[in-house]
């Protein structure tokens, strides 16, 4: 007795869609979920790299500074050394008529801009602390050079494609956000009563045989100033051998904190007015 043909073709359409289940290309696989521990072992990679390649970087950053209410302000060129770990100069040329000029080694910071009849420098008055290094903070924004305490990693938390490590550093609260290729996408830190500052590391890209930060973009707690920075032509070395990070005392140079000092470059910064040196306070 013959059996159904159905029942034939009906085994067939089966065998044949095993078949070509089996032969079908998979669905592609989504992200590695991120690993505390893996994320850690790839950013002191890239870390040490700077370190060990970077020790001084020289040249342009194009700046646009935006504050709030207003339009922005032109883009100007700052003219920039950096002595690792914790020395800076940055020159602008014509911003409002003449040269400003900025320099920094550790705790001290000297300013001289006619224009705005400013000649200062920071006295430190016995503080020493790390929250005084002005040199090393402005380091460790342009060079992304960010230490989490390793027990920060194992608490970390995974946000969008970002590992994000918390940490207090001398009373201030920061918040790193590192990719999986384990360099950073953003930083926030927040001082003890004041307001977070933001620093995201929009794009990185070679620089010689090390990447490094290309756009910067920082905000204030307030939200009254944006700034962005974009590397325009830097050059690394890896040793800072003849390179002094000593700074010079302007000539008639006044003396304050290092909160007055910065304090009075945070006025015209946001005012946009000229600043009185004669204040004794921020």
């Amino acid at each position: 007795m013959r059996r159904p043909a159905t029942g034939w073709r009906a085994a067939g359409v089966a065998l044949a869609a095993l078949t070509f289940a089996g032969c079908a290309p998979l669905a592609p696989a989504g992200p590695p979920a991120l690993e505390g521990p893996d994320v850690a072992s790839r950013f002191a990679l890239r870390l040490h790299e700077r370190r060990e390649r970077a020790a001084v970087v020289e040249g342009d950053y194009a700046a646009w500074l935006r504050r709030s209410g207003d339009k922005g302000l032109p883009g100007i060129t700052v003219r920039t050394r950096l002595v690792a770990p914790d020395a800076f100069r940055l020159r602008v040329d014509a911003l409002i008529g003449s040269a400003v000029l900025a320099q920094a080694h550790r705790d001290t910071l000297a300013v001289e801009a006619g224009a705005l009849g400013m000649s200062a420098i920071t006295d430190a008055a016995g503080d020493r602390s790390p929250r005084q290094n002005i040199g090393r903070w402005l380091w460790r924004v342009l060079a992304a050079d960010w230490s989490p305490p390793e027990g920060a990693w194992n608490r970390g938390t995974q946000a969008d494609s970002s590992w994000v490590v918390r940490w207090y550093e001398d009373g201030d609260s920061l918040t790193l956000a590192v990719r999986p290729d384990g360099l950073p996408a953003a930083v926030a830190i927040r001082p003890p009563g004041g307001g977070t500052v933001r620093i995201a590391y929009e794009r990185w890209a070679p620089q010689g045989d090390v990447r490094w930060p290309d756009r910067i973009v920082a905000t204030d707690g307030s939200g009254r100033l944006h700034v962005r920075l974009q590397a325009q032509a830097l050059s690394l070395r890896a040793s800072g051998a003849g390179v002094s990070p000593v700074v010079r005392v302007p000539a008639g140079a006044q003396r304050f904190t290092r909160e007055e000092l910065l304090g009075l470059i945070g006025r015209y910064v946001l005012g946009g007015a000229a600043v009185d040196t004669s204040l004794t306070s921020p």
